[in-house]
């Protein structure tokens, strides 16, 4: 049906869509959206202004254009794992149109673009954070302390820095890879001495340790360790400090010892910092090195070369020295122009003494230091690649200082750590910025699927409940079958929207199996009844053969095995004109518990091209895709069946010539489970209950679902109240008493989840609520029962469903187990849904029945008698579907075990044992429907 959009609806959306755009295109990521085949279909600003293409030579284009030429295949083949589902990362670099590489790292999300599937990317720019990576490399590599990294459990080598081969005269390769004592570079003994000297932690702090370099020559170092942790890996980062010619200048070498403690420390906290504990880390690590180096104040500016100034962003004073912190905001950078020089050549700006430097008024850098009480300091660039971004800087106020050689050459490296952490404190708020950018693009299809089931949901529930209840009226056959295809199509509009949920759920990576104890035996009979009357309106054979010593219980989810089953068998019989549906199972392998079960449904029908075999499991796609197709559908089944069975461990295979047939083989992983485990029945009916004297309460805001509860109660002698909304409900139920209530979710003024709290909190009432609602995804029905809701029915809803709810939720109501109740021969329920609720076709389909059994009763007989066993099977085949037809539950697995029957495997006399078991209850169920034909039929 077409719903055109009102005018301020269009407006609204072409807001949105402006307002999507302006965001889409300011965002400094590389964004795009793909199809299936690799085509750009959009993109924002950014990748043509970075990328320098236009508009004109990228839309349309393969996305392997921007990507370098040498590494194309490789991006084909990660592109191919997107579409399939097994990677969402790509770190191949962007390729520019002047032939220049931009690093990136490229995630992909699965959705839906103009209503096709697409692949959403956000291709990151890691330009700046592997020049920081590199940056953090130089800075150990070129580290003039030895010091290197080892696995903590083998204790070999993982990567040592240059001072390390110098001093032990090994080459890189020599040392990685092996252990100190595998080289000889230490011995057994002097290993455990050094490691009775580890807290508990394994941390070491300057311990003498003797080591012999390649050259034989004996050393004197003090080893430092710290244990850390990275990601799932434990290391030991190692500092050695060559003591062998400095022993008599102790204090020296105590000054070296802080020195490495200290940058084990930083080192170690840097690498494993958490992103909210940055400022922190960054304060106390200032004040560390400042007290290392005698500094009375320590602090970081920041550079604002748009704005020309630069402002002070932390800092830290020993007690008793000034804070400047607030005075030195926006400070112009022309009052530092020599300052700034030396920044940006890399270079510090060192003044031992500030009274060296020339009195050029308070707007010059001594002008700035002196009231400020400096006598000395040190400031190092902070350089982001070749930009430079800020700068740490260290004052002496209480007396001057002379920095060393070695304080400068730590200052730098800690500068140069501060620059690291920055970007990486920035590249990780880009990240999460992007990540809740994905999370509300995934949340906004999640309302608006919400939404579309809601509001499909609603109507059909009143177009389901109108014409169920006309459908029991007696109406002349024409009017009958008019409804009986709205009823069609309003279950076909329901298959299409459960399809499209579940897609949704798949592709949202939140589809969960509810698994429990079935019998797979009973679950494809059950599949075989529901598609027998399919098969025989097309005039079709469907078989179903089952592995005789197969044991069929398991735990797995019925629900979903049932889904893909009756979804290939529809197929099945939808494709096949003439000839037959063969469903075959077998077992496979098993290991401990786990089972594989396999499953072949092979058709005689039209069969599938060779063209289309590869896009058969593609979202949306059918062989004959054009207004011409003969065959209905969303092409989403096959899809779907894809996803659930490799969702249960296994994968479907299909083999098929173009009109000769098809051969769909499918496995499951399932567990074996034990018989005892079978959940017992329900123990409430779905009949009908007689509500004599009881009072039911229908919350509902619209006023046609309404009536169709209320048409649904009816006849059930209840006393029906009905409220609008959530408050109207409350007022009534202040003053008077339900056995039930029936409550909507969605409704203005009070919803219902809030309505339910209230009845629960404040009005203190324990009367069932059962949820009415078109929202039944799994969330949702968590929040219905968490607010106090006892149970939920999904719009359009099932009258057994209703009724069962009914048994189940009035108090005082019979609860019997079903299988404490007499089990009836036959049910009429199946043949008058086949009869379209038709009582003169149903009398005439139950004479049809009589008239068989009459028939076939002496045919048993002879063939009994001149044992004609391949008769026997032909005449239980016959009357399969008319057993199926009347629900016959009694017989139903032995007409199908006489169907096959075989006297090399069966002795004759079990045999005829079961020919009698089958007459019998022939003969008496003719014999019941008989007299029913005389009460309501006029008469055999």
């Amino acid at each position: 049906m077409y719903i055109p959009l009102n005018p301020p609806e269009t407006e609204k959306c072409l807001q949105i869509r402006k307002n999507y755009e302006t965001f889409f295109n300011t965002l400094d990521d590389f964004l795009f959206v793909l199809d299936l085949e690799g085509r750009i279909v959009h993109c924002n600003e950014t990748i043509f202004r970075r990328l320098q293409y236009t508009a004109e030579e990228i839309i349309g284009s393969n996305v392997l254009k921007i990507h370098p030429p040498d590494r194309q295949k490789e991006v084909m083949h990660i592109f191919m794992e997107m579409i399939g589902g097994s990677t969402r990362v790509c770190p191949i670099p962007l390729y520019t149109k002047d032939a220049r590489q931009i690093p990136v790292e490229t995630t992909v999300i699965r959705g839906v673009w103009d209503d096709k599937p697409a692949l959403f990317g956000i291709s990151k720019d890691i330009s700046r954070l592997q020049f920081s990576e590199e940056k953090f490399a130089k800075s150990f590599y070129f580290n003039p302390t030895p010091c290197g990294f080892s696995d903590l459990v083998t204790g070999q080598y993982l990567e040592v820095n240059d001072a390390v081969c110098e001093l032990l005269g090994y080459t890189r390769e020599e040392l990685v890879g092996r252990t100190l004592v595998e080289l000889g570079i230490m011995t057994p003994e002097e290993k455990e001495r050094i490691a009775s000297h580890a807290d508990t932690e394994g941390k070491l702090e300057n311990i003498k340790a003797q080591l012999r370099t390649k050259s034989g020559k004996l050393l004197t170092v003090l080893k430092s360790a710290e244990n850390m942790q990275v990601s799932d890996k434990q290391y030991r980062f190692t500092v050695l400090n060559d003591v062998t010619d400095m022993l008599e200048a102790q204090e020296l070498n105590e000054q070296y010892s802080r020195l490495q403690a200290l940058m084990i420390k930083i080192s170690s906290t840097y690498i494993n910092i958490e992103l909210d504990k940055v400022d922190e880390i960054v304060q106390e690590s200032l004040r560390e090195m400042a007290e290392f180096v005698s500094a009375d104040r320590a602090y970081i500016f920041d550079y604002d070369f748009e704005k020309n100034v630069c402002s002070n962003t932390c800092e830290w004073c020993r007690e008793g020295i000034s804070s400047e912190i607030n005075n030195l905001q926006n400070v112009p950078i022309d009052f530092i122009p020599n300052w700034i020089a030396l920044h940006q050549k890399g270079e510090a700006f060192y003044m031992p003494d500030i009274n060296l430097l020339p009195n050029n008024g308070p707007y010059s850098v001594r002008g700035i230091l002196e009231p400020q009480g400096v006598k000395s300091l040190i400031t190092l660039p902070m350089k982001l690649n070749e930009d430079l971004v800020g700068f740490v800087g260290f004052d002496s106020v209480s007396d001057f200082h002379a920095y060393s050689e070695k304080e400068r050459d730590l200052l730098v490296v800690f500068s140069q750590m501060l620059v690291n952490i920055a970007e990486r404190k920035r590249q990780a708020e880009a990240l999460i910025r992007a990540k809740n950018v994905a999370e509300e693009a995934s949340k906004t299809k999640e309302i608006f699927l919400a939404t579309m089931s809601h509001e499909i949901r609603t109507p059909l529930n009143v177009i389901t409940g109108m014409v169920r209840e006309l459908l029991k009226q007696r109406l002349p056959p024409a009017q009958k079958a008019l409804l009986t295809n709205a009823k069609s199509a309003s279950v076909h509009l329901l298959s299409i929207l459960n399809n499209i949920l579940d897609l949704s759920k798949i592709e949202a990576g939140e589809f969960v199996l509810d698994n429990c104890v079935f019998d797979f035996a009973t679950l494809l009979r059950d599949a075989e009844g529901i598609m027998t009357l399919r098969a025989q309106e097309k005039q079709i054979d469907l078989t179903l053969s089952i592995e005789p010593e197969m044991d069929t219980v398991f735990f797995g989810d019925e629900a979903r095995i049932r889904q893909v089953l009756i979804n290939l068998m529809d197929n099945a019989i939808k494709f096949t004109e003439k000839g037959s549906v063969n469903v075959k199972v077998w077992p496979g392998l098993m290991k401990d518990t786990l089972r594989v079960v396999n499953v072949e449904i092979a058709d005689t029908g039209v069969g599938i091209s060779q063209e289309f075999m590869s896009k058969l499991f593609s979202k949306f796609t059918q062989e004959e895709n054009d207004s011409r197709r003969k065959f209905q559908g969303t092409g989403l089944g096959m899809n779907i069946v894809q996803h659930l069975v490799g969702l249960m461990g296994g994968k479907v295979e299909v083999r098929s010539t173009k009109g000769e047939g098809t051969t769909i083989h499918f496995n499951l992983l399932l567990r074996q489970a034990r018989h005892d485990l079978l959940p017992a029945q329900s123990r409430y009916s779905a009949k009908a209950p007689d509500l004599t004297g009881r009072r039911v309460l229908v919350v509902e805001d619209n006023e046609m679902n309404r009536y169709v509860v209320q048409l649904s109660l009816q006849a059930l002698n209840c006393s029906i109240s009905e409220a609008g909304d959530g408050k109207q409900a409350l007022e009534i139920l202040k003053d008077q008493e339900f056995d039930l209530i029936f409550m909507d979710v969605q409704m203005p003024a009070l919803d219902g989840i809030e309505a339910t709290r209230i009845i629960r909190k404040e009005l203190k009432l324990q009367t069932p609520i059962i949820a009415l609602t078109a929202n039944a995804f799994k969330h949702n029905v968590v929040n219905y029962l968490e607010a106090g809701m006892n149970d939920y029915i999904v719009k359009p809803y099932l009258e057994k469903d209703f009724f069962q709810k009914l048994n189940q939720y009035i108090p005082g109501l019979p609860v019997l187990p079903v299988e404490e109740a007499e089990t009836p021969l036959y049910d009429l329920a199946h043949l008058r849904e086949i009869c379209k609720h038709d009582d003169g076709f149903m009398h005439t389909m139950m004479r049809i029945f009589i008239k068989v059994v009459d028939d076939s009763v002496p045919q048993f007989e002879q063939m009994r008698f001149s044992r004609d066993f391949p008769g026997i099977r032909k005449l239980a085949h016959k009357l399969k579907p008319s057993i199926d037809n009347l629900t016959i539950v009694s017989i139903y697995d032995t007409i199908r075990v006489l169907e096959k029957v075989d006297p090399d495997v069966m002795q004759p006399e079990q045999i005829f044992a079961l020919m009698d078991e089958v007459v019998k209850v022939l003969l008496e169920v003719s014999n019941q429907l008989k007299s029913y034909l005389e009460k309501y039929g006029s008469g055999v």
